[in-house]
Formats: structure tokens, C-alpha cells, sequence
């Protein structure tokens, strides 16, 4: 099985796993594992046709994209363990 994305003006409007090699010009296959195209597609991301990559939908006003791994980063890194992000007070909050 091949998984694909459907990407019109560089968003992805669809996604679907097929046996073909090819569904046309706006289908643009890609890996759910990240072993190609750095990300995984999702509805709503962008097709980044310059560097091949899908972007994932930005998680969170504060956080940037990396350019080396095409992923978004926090303004503070995450501590070890289970944690969430907390956008108002720009921390993350650990279970106690």
C-alpha cells in the first residue's frame, strides 16, 4: 500500500492509501512514518515543493519551524515525561 496526498496551491486537500503507483499530477505520494518527505501529509498542512517536505499544521502560535528537520519546535524545550504545552503562561506543565 502507498499512501498519498492530494495537494492544490500547496496545502493538502486529501489524503488516501492506494495500491497504485500514481493517482495523477496533484497526488504527491509520502511516508507515515516520516522515512521520506520529513512528515507525514495531513489534511490542512502545507507541500513544501522546494525542499519536497510536508510542514505540519503549526501546533501553537508561539513555537517555529525548524529548517533542518521541518518540524515545529517549542520556545522551551520539554522537560522528560509526560508534559503539555501551555500556550498562556508559555510553559509546560508536568502532572505532580
Amino acid at each position: 500500500m502507498k499512501y498519498f496526498a492530494e495537494v492544490t496551491n500547496g496545502i493538502v486537500t486529501n489524503i488516501c492509501v492506494s495500491e497504485e503507483d500514481s493517482l495523477g499530477s496533484n497526488w504527491i505520494e509520502y511516508s507515515p512514518d516520516s522515512n521520506f518527505r520529513y512528515n507525514p501529509a495531513a489534511v490542512g498542512c502545507e507541500y513544501n515543493s522546494i525542499t519536497d517536505a510536508f510542514i505540519p499544521l503549526k501546533p501553537y502560535a508561539s513555537w517555529t519551524l525548524n529548517d533542518e528537520t521541518l518540524k515545529y519546535e517549542p520556545p522551551i524545550a520539554k522537560p522528560e515525561g509526560p508534559a503539555a504545552w501551555d500556550e498562556h503562561n508559555q510553559k509546560w506543565n508536568t502532572p505532580e
